[in-house]
Formats: structure tokens, sequence, C-alpha cells
């Protein structure tokens, strides 16, 4: 969700709604152990590239998402970095 935010696609707002019912349900966080290069590294291997760079699904609202080309390694490691704080 955080690419979505930060590319105007979905609300803070709808994405802290999302990590409040995700703290809720108490799942276990083990992404703060792994490094977040080796976490993209592993991304750009993926079939959904496209001419180098990602493909993601993103939300645009809860219960809709659109097909999102052309993501920069950056934002996904922003993406990455957001997720491992996450608690």
């Amino acid at each position: 969700g955080e690419i979505a935010v930060q590319r105007g696609l979905w609300s803070a707002a709808d994405r802290d709604r999302q990590d409040n019912l995700l703290r809720r349900l108490q799942l276990r966080w083990d992404l703060h152990l792994i490094d977040a290069e080796r976490i993209l590294q592993h991304t750009r291997a993926d079939k959904k590239r496209a001419g180098g760079k990602h493909r993601f699904v993103l939300p645009r609202q809860l219960g809709s998402a659109v097909l999102v080309e052309g993501i920069e390694d950056d934002e996904v490691r922003a993406a990455i970095g957001y997720v491992q704080r996450f608690r």
C-alpha cells in the first residue's frame, strides 16, 4: 500500500485502516530481520517485471486495484522500509 500512497493512488487514511486491521490480527512480522537489498534483489527476478522495472497491482480504494508499471527500485526500497518498521 505504501507505493500506492506515495503515487497518490490510495489515501493514507485507507492505508492506516488496513495497517490497523493487520495489527489487530497480531500476525508474525519477521521481515525486519531480512536485509532490504536482499528483498529487492529477489523482486528483480520476479516474472512480473517489464522493461527492467517493477510492475505491481496497487490499491486505488478499498476493494479496487490497478496494475502499475514502471515502479522504480527506490520506490520498492521505501515500501520495504515501511513494512520493516511496521509493528
